[in-house]
């Protein structure tokens, strides 16, 4: 579930303004009172206004107006039928008066944007029928341009790729598949540097990782080598051997099993081979290697070679054997991942000042001002674009759809003196299994900066062990609420100790914890008939 899937149960959505209307536009209204001189005052989404009238309205109807005149006093004028027949009726009589084409999914797409007060106009529904014509995923494509129509953003192929990509495609993964993609390829571009600089952590974090885990070893056992150099070779604290090591830990009583049914048929030969008293021949070489690679394939392959590593594999065997081995696992697993957390603020703040600076997200603003940057990620992207072809030049253009979504959403005016801010980066530097997506609501000051006395910020991470989590921040006054989004049914017992924590920190900078309060996923997509599928150990990241 990404942020634009939270916008129901978050209450995001916000009434149309009057402000936000323009001429020729069409919305839903309801008729309140009727004054003298064809004057009457109509409920506009969340707001009321006197209106000039050119056609007799009945009191508590609803009708569709189209913005006529803007002003002091609004003209208005009236279109299709009146709201109280059958929607679909309605909606059809309306496509009719405006010449457009009537279909079940046209019909469909102007239902929800009277539905959710959003206003339109005849040119932006015949480009959004004209666009929806080109897709056979038709239940897929009426949100994405219903969103474009809700945000006045121009109807066309480009925007509807660009929020479509975004809206299914983290972007992390891709920028992932990219990056290796040229390295299989050995392309070594600027373009190839950017991506490892954005995804890959320092060759100083990775010493300082595999310090720890090394301190952590001599302390526990050196036993554990033999297995975790079969893990992982040399690097032992890379993402990918990470990762073997949780398959390891959730495959436990599995592995344990059958590394004693391996000793028991092998063990005597394996001890005997190791010490040079005992010749495989070539049938039980073969039958070995096929067994082993079969029982444990996270571990060997059958082309392993096993000349004078008899004796590594028993003891790799016997490690995974003995339960102890997988509670020292979960050690090395917080341990390598605990410089992570040595300074959280600085390493979150240098990655957002990094993607901001590199991404290219402002691209367009330094082409405009004549500051023309290749060296940013998306200057690279463009460059690559024309240079590549076949599967490259597709995820090339993939992540450079991604980049144009975030752009369209980053800064915007909202009613009112209200700004909205959104910022998604890819955080797997930080030890996150996925992007990070942010979306900033607040007042705006007089210098056109976010109140930090007054907003509202919203978290959707996507965590290693607590997976999907949403955390939703309102701030009153100095004053922060906290609701957090995540299925784990522990959470909220497991959170207590942290709690006193994140009050004192908020008091260090003059803030106050109100409540924190947690509601499960999976109960919300309930209630809203989301079907969107989403353990906990410990402390992934702190914000």
């Amino acid at each position: 579930m990404r942020i634009h899937d939270l916008k129901e149960i978050l209450q995001l959505n916000k009434s149309t303004s009057l402000s936000q209307l323009r001429i020729g536009q069409i919305i839903q209204g309801r008729v309140l009172k009727i004054f003298s001189q064809h004057k009457a005052e109509i409920q506009l989404g969340g707001e009321r206004l006197v209106a000039q009238l050119q056609a007799p309205l009945t009191v508590g109807n609803h009708y569709h107006f189209q913005i006529q005149q803007l002003g002091e006093i609004m003209e208005l004028k009236v279109i299709g039928g009146q709201t109280n027949q059958k929607p679909d009726l309605m909606v059809s009589q309306l496509l009719q008066q405006l010449g457009l084409r009537v279909n079940t999914n046209h019909v469909d797409l102007t239902k929800q944007l009277m539905k959710e007060d959003i206003p339109f106009d005849r040119k932006q529904l015949q480009n959004a029928f004209q666009l929806l014509s080109h897709y056979k995923n038709k239940q897929q494509a009426l949100p994405i341009l219903k969103e474009m129509i809700r945000q006045q953003f121009p109807i066309t192929e480009a925007v509807f790729q660009a929020l479509h990509i975004k809206r299914t495609m983290p972007l992390a993964p891709q920028l992932e598949h990219l990056l290796n993609s040229l390295q299989q390829r050995s392309i070594h571009s600027e373009l190839n540097v950017q991506l490892g600089q954005l995804l890959q952590p320092s060759t100083e974090e990775k010493a300082n990782s595999q310090q720890l885990v090394y301190k952590q070893l001599a302390r526990l056992s050196k036993s554990l080598f033999p297995l975790l150099q079969t893990l992982g070779g040399e690097d032992i604290t890379s993402p990918q051997t990470i990762k073997r090591w949780n398959e390891l830990i959730y495959n436990q009583q599995e592995y344990s099993k059958q590394a004693d049914l391996t000793l028991r048929k092998w063990e005597s030969k394996l001890l005997l081979a190791a010490a040079n008293q005992y010749l495989f021949n070539d049938a039980e070489l073969a039958q070995l290697k096929r067994e082993i690679s079969q029982t444990f394939p996270i571990l060997f392959t059958e082309d392993l070679p096993l000349s004078n590593n008899y004796g590594q594999l028993l003891k790799s065997i016997r490690l995974l054997q003995k339960p102890h081995t997988y509670q020292q696992l979960k050690q090395l697993i917080n341990v390598s991942k605990s410089h992570l957390l040595v300074n959280p603020k600085q390493q979150w703040l240098a990655l957002v000042k990094q993607h901001l600076q590199y991404s290219g997200i402002s691209y367009e603003h330094q082409i405009m001002n004549e500051k023309l940057q290749n060296t940013t990620l998306k200057g690279q992207l463009i460059l690559a674009l024309q240079q590549t072809e076949g599967v490259i030049q597709e995820q090339i253009q993939r992540v450079l759809h991604n980049f144009n979504g975030m752009q369209l959403f980053s800064v915007q005016e909202l009613n009112n003196g209200f700004l909205a801010a959104y910022l998604q980066l890819p955080a797997s530097k930080l030890g996150l299994a996925n992007d990070i997506e942010l979306k900033f609501e607040g007042k705006k000051t007089k210098s056109g900066k976010l109140d930090p006395d007054h907003c509202r910020i919203l978290f959707c991470l996507e965590l290693t062990n607590m997976k999907q989590t949403i955390v939703d921040m309102h701030v009153q006054n100095r004053n922060v609420t906290i609701t957090v989004f995540n299925d784990h049914p522990e959470l909220r017992t497991l959170s207590l100790k942290l709690q006193p924590l994140l009050k004192k920190g908020l008091e260090e900078m003059n803030y106050y914890l109100s409540t924190v309060t947690f509601k499960p996923l999976n109960e919300e997509r309930k209630q809203l008939h989301d079907a969107n599928p989403f353990g906990y150990q410990g402390v992934d990241y702190r914000v």
